[in-house]
Parts: C-alpha cells; structure tokens; sequence
C-alpha cells in the first residue's frame, strides 16, 4: 500500500511539475499567440552581426584578442560574400522574368491573341488542378471531419 501511494505521489509530483512550467517555454505558436519558429530565426539572423558572433564564441571559448579579431574579420568577410551572394541571385530573378516575359510576348506575336488567351487559361486551369492535388495530398494523413448530423435518426433518437 505504502509504495503504491509513493508511487502515485512521484507521478502526481511529476504531472504537476510539467504543468507549471512557464508558457513561454515552447517553441512556436501553440495557441496561435507569440512568434513561430521562422520569425524566430529571422529575428535570430538579424541580431547576430560578425561582432556578436564573436562575442559569443568568446564566452564559450577561452579566446585571445588575436584569435578574435581573425574572427572578427572572418566572419565580416562571410557577411560580405553572403550580400554578394544575394544581390546576385536577385539580378538573375530579374533577369529571368524579363526573359520569360519577352518569351510570352513571342508566343502570343506566333498563336495570336485569341489563342494565348486560351493557352493562358489551360495554364491557369493546370496550376489549379495541381494545386488543389498538392493540397490533397497534405490532408492525406489528417482525419475526415465528422458528417453533419441527420436530421432524421436525430428526431427517431428522442
């Protein structure tokens, strides 16, 4: 009897535990309140300059001042590539929409107006089917909603 009861008391004690832990503590919007983990990151991305990332590796490692001003202009130097990086994958979008905007204008001088129209709403109508296929196949998993209720097993039932 004496070790069902401690028993029982560890469980509850441990139940009680888990409940009160602040409801900040998870990650993500459980409840839809609070920032999820994407804007986390963002935020994240935003406050850690090449000086921060220094000052951090600092505390957790026994540095120099050589060792983290060669960090320091290590980690500036990532920081630039990566600009670089995304100031050139942002010409070659542009690029390729002024491409596939003047490849259109081309299809439409060859079919017509009429036609490219036409060939305009197959496309959309595809994109549709897909899409709607894409988002088939996310629910796949997630359980059919309940039916409606009937009207007349629910009058036979009172």
């Amino acid at each position: 009897m004496k070790k069902t009861a401690m028993l029982f008391m560890a469980i509850m004690m441990m139940v009680g535990m888990t409940m009160a832990q602040e409801p900040g503590q998870h990650r993500g919007p459980r409840d839809g309140k609070g920032p999820g983990r994407e804007q986390v990151k963002k935020e994240m991305k935003a406050e850690m300059t090449p000086q921060k990332m220094v000052e951090h590796m600092a505390k957790q490692l026994e540095l120099t001042d050589a060792q983290k001003a060669d960090l320091l202009k290590h980690f500036e130097k990532q920081a630039a590539k990566r600009e670089a990086m995304k100031q050139e994958a942002l010409k070659m979008k542009e690029k390729a929409e002024k491409e596939r905007l003047a490849a259109q204008e081309e299809v439409e001088k060859i079919i017509g107006p009429e036609n490219f129209k036409k060939l305009q709403a197959k496309k959309i109508e595809m994109l549709q089917k897909m899409n709607k296929r894409l988002m088939m196949k996310k629910h796949r998993n997630m359980p059919a909603p309940p039916p409606p209720p009937c009207k007349k097993e629910c009058e036979t039932k009172k």
